[in-house]
């Protein structure tokens, strides 16, 4: 299994820019992050290259549920093309007050569609995932898979937000594996780190096992990161 550090979420006891190094010494290929725009593409590909890291995701840097959305695609899909990232998550959002759920939803899948023909050809794929904040426009991985299949774009499959939001962890996993492309880890209830939690890993490694993409590693660590990266000769296959 690949597994990329999310810089975000671990080596923060140090500046962003030596988070690069710290996620290659401790034996991590590639990483992601939520937010590249505070630096520019140059700067980070810098980074990438002296640390010898794969950049598999960013983040758009609104919703889709932003007036601007569109404006933040054209943003984020430069950097992408030059950071070399593998995916671009576009960030569903919250239903804005005032809005019906089902409208939000609607304007939800048109910016999708719009982004995903913008997209075309430029060599990154687009991602779609439920997260389990309150009042979120995906209200279930089964209706992201659904809307990631009808457009034709990937599923970025978050365990810790799919143990909250899921009655059934490992049958949504299984369920979703063929539309999804990228995962993101992180134990439930408190985030942390594979092992601290209740989420049943041995099985949901086992699902994983038929998925050849990257793990992204976005929890936060109980004590520092190098320490907590333990999990990954105790749990991993």
């Amino acid at each position: 299994m690949r597994l990329d550090a999310n810089l975000g979420w671990l080596f923060t006891e140090l500046p962003f820019e030596q988070r690069f190094d710290s996620a290659a010494a401790a034996g991590f290929t590639g990483v992601e992050y939520a937010d590249p725009y505070p630096y520019t593409p140059a700067w980070l590909t810098k980074r990438l290259s002296d640390a010898g890291l794969k950049q598999v995701l960013i983040n758009t840097p609104g919703t889709c549920m932003d007036a601007n959305f569109r404006d933040g695609v054209d943003q984020s899909l430069e950097y992408a093309v030059e950071l070399g990232s593998s995916f671009l998550h576009l960030v569903g959002g919250t239903v804005p007050d005032g809005v019906s759920p089902d409208r939000a939803f609607a304007r939800y899948v048109g910016n999708v569609a719009w982004a995903a023909d913008r997209a075309t050809g430029c060599g990154v794929q687009l991602l779609l995932e439920a997260q389990s904040k309150p009042g979120f426009v995906l209200s279930s991985q089964e209706q992201a898979a659904a809307v990631a299949g009808e457009i034709g774009v990937g599923l970025l499959f978050d365990v810790f937000h799919a143990q909250v939001m899921e009655t059934d962890l490992l049958g949504s996993l299984t369920e979703s594996l063929p539309v999804t492309r990228h995962v993101q880890i992180g134990d439930s209830p408190g985030r942390g780190e594979p092992g601290t939690g209740d989420i049943p890993w041995p099985g949901v490694f086992a699902v994983l096992a038929g998925h050849d993409g990257w793990i992204g590693c976005e929890y936060q660590p109980v004590a520092d990161t190098a320490s907590g990266l333990k999990w990954i000769k105790e749990l991993l296959p």
